[in-house]
């Protein structure tokens, strides 16, 4: 996928949400740059201050964390015509405490946010990714707080649909809080009362 494929996708993706105003598309397109990502590779690691907001072409990236023991807890999966990033690392300036990574060969458009570039264009945009983060970090936390391990492995296939068949049983369990013995009963039991 060459570059000018991938910004189309990108301005296809921003016109869901309102028209882009030329000057303002052209200041993106100067801060935009084409990446290939392979899978395993990582975007983002631990430590790192993220500079940019990728937004994913094609391709698949989880976002987890790794405790001192270095045991992973997936946080969430992006897919196509999404961003991803720390956020909070991103708009504060600090750290992420989260890991990004590739799990499968990813073309990104790599966003950078060079200095002024803030407009109530841009504000409107963030403002609308923040809002669609926030619903799913709302959703995420009411699913561990009252539903089921089986409940939240079905919401997990009514969201992320099609993902599930791209991810590896380990990587959805670690999403589900639960081991890849405990996904395999729910499987095997959701099987069974579907018969």
């Amino acid at each position: 996928m060459d570059l000018e494929q991938k910004l189309t996708q990108l301005h296809n993706y921003i016109t869901c949400f309102t028209n882009v105003p030329d000057e303002e598309w052209q200041l993106l397109v100067d801060n935009c740059a084409s990446k290939t990502i392979q899978k395993d590779e990582y975007i983002l690691q631990a430590g790192e201050i993220p500079q940019s907001t990728p937004f994913i072409c094609s391709g698949l990236m989880r976002m987890f964390y790794r405790d001192d023991q270095e045991r992973e807890f997936n946080r969430g999966f992006r897919s196509e015509n999404e961003f991803v990033s720390s956020y909070t690392a991103l708009k504060l300036g600090i750290p992420s405490l989260m890991y990004i990574q590739a799990l499968e060969k990813t073309e990104l458009l790599d966003v950078r946010y060079p200095h002024g570039f803030s407009s109530a264009f841009w504000d409107f945009i963030s403002l609308k990714q923040l809002e669609l983060a926030f619903y799913l970090k709302e959703k995420r936390e009411a699913e561990f707080l009252i539903h089921t391990p089986e409940q939240r492995y079905i919401n997990f296939l009514e969201e992320y649909g099609g993902l599930a068949e791209r991810l590896n049983n380990y990587h959805i369990a670690s999403y589900l809080g639960i081991t890849p013995v405990s996904l395999s009963r729910i499987r095997t039991k959701i099987k069974i009362q579907k018969k």
